[in-house]
């Protein structure tokens, strides 16, 4: 018999703990509506807890009715039970609902971060990625540091091909960020992607940087540096007019397809043949 490893071990423990939490909802929820006189759990943060994990769990019903009580007790005026009210709409699918909420508590609070957030959300859950950029501008213009909202804004663009603009967000996520290797990542994979030398050039050096900052075990900045060195070669005769020499990058393309090599061999040797032939290809 195979022994339950420690991911098996994880994962168990991760079910038990949402069953617990969606009990813990479900009873909260029951005694809110008998009106049962609750004590200590009767706080705002516990019954926070208790709607996220009736939320993460699906049971939208229970996070509903958790959520109705929060708005009596701090009102409307709070923009934090405003928006775990609306996050109830919007798991239930009536985004419009939700939308209406948030316009109205905007109205009375307007510039509030949760609530501009929220209203991101909204978009976002109907598909309106226009909707969702504009949105997510206006955001940005009132809250500039906020990293993860560049980041969304980016994969925005980015699905719509507008490298330009993707490129910029995360740039800013890399200038709040400057050692996340994922922030460095993305901007190698834009700039590849729009293709040209320099872009090449510029994409392999930030690759690199991914690679410094994972000690190298970024297996896709891996991948890209290759890719960004062969192309670099395929334009050999650019190399006098950009002047970027035609060596560019050889030696750490090399060492990224022998710490390829040496992971797949080591973790997933059936695939060693077809990385190989990949890595090792020559135009």
């Amino acid at each position: 018999m195979r022994a339950m490893g420690s991911g098996d071990g994880h994962a168990r423990g991760l079910a038990r703990d949402a069953i617990e939490r969606a009990k813990a909802a479900r009873a909260l929820a029951g005694a809110i509506e008998s009106g049962e006189r609750l004590g200590a759990r009767a706080s705002s943060a516990v019954r926070e807890r208790a709607l996220r994990g009736a939320l993460d769990c699906g049971d939208v019903e229970s996070a509903t009715t958790i959520a109705r009580s929060l708005v009596e007790r701090h009102g409307r005026e709070s923009a934090r039970a405003v928006v775990l009210e609306a996050a109830c709409a919007r798991a239930g699918g009536a985004i419009d609902d939700a939308e209406r909420t948030i316009e109205e508590a905007l109205e009375r609070a307007p510039g509030d971060q949760r609530l501009m957030r929220a209203r991101v959300a909204c978009a976002l859950d109907r598909g309106d990625d226009l909707g969702a950029i504009e949105r997510l501008c206006e955001y940005l213009d009132v809250y500039a540091a906020d990293e993860e909202a560049w980041t969304r804004l980016g994969k925005l663009y980015l699905a719509r091909g507008e490298y330009d603009k993707a490129l910029f967000c995360y740039e800013e996520v890399v200038c709040a960020l400057p050692f996340d290797p994922n922030a460095h990542r993305r901007i190698a994979e834009v700039l590849y992607t729009v293709g040209g030398r320099e872009n090449w050039r510029d994409a392999k050096n930030y690759f690199a940087v991914a690679l410094d900052f994972t000690n190298g075990q970024d297996v896709r900045a891996l991948y890209g540096v290759v890719m960004c060195v062969r192309r670099l070669k395929e334009t050999e005769d650019e190399a006098e007019a950009t002047g970027i020499p035609v060596s560019e990058g050889v030696a750490l393309a090399d060492a990224a397809v022998e710490r390829l090599l040496q992971r797949y061999a080591l973790e997933n040797e059936s695939l060693l043949g077809v990385v190989r032939r990949t890595t090792l290809r020559r135009d």
